[in-house]
């Protein structure tokens, strides 16, 4: 996954890191499909409307592989990179 470019105006960018490989993989995985069915249920629906501005949503994922170093990583990378717009952590 690169994070080099940037977003559209019209778009809402929602970055994902967990554990896609190693001993959680098949845990990481399943967060990562349920909220990408759920980015594609929006999007099928036409994505959300704020202040009559119609937005549609994109899911990038990276891959912590289980390892905390590893997380603290990938979560600065989508909070230093994250195209200039707002970062709000699930925590």
């Amino acid at each position: 996954m690169s994070w080099a470019g940037s977003s559209r105006a019209d778009e809402i960018v929602i970055g994902y890191t967990g554990p896609l490989s190693g001993p959680a993989a098949e845990y990481g995985q399943d967060i990562f499909n349920g909220v990408d069915m759920a980015v594609k249920e929006l999007n099928a629906a036409g994505g959300i409307t704020v202040k009559g501005k119609k937005y549609t949503f994109r899911l990038d994922k990276l891959d912590d592989r289980v390892d905390p170093t590893q997380a603290v990583i990938t979560v600065r990378c989508v909070c230093t990179q994250a195209f200039g717009a707002p970062v709000v952590p699930d925590v």
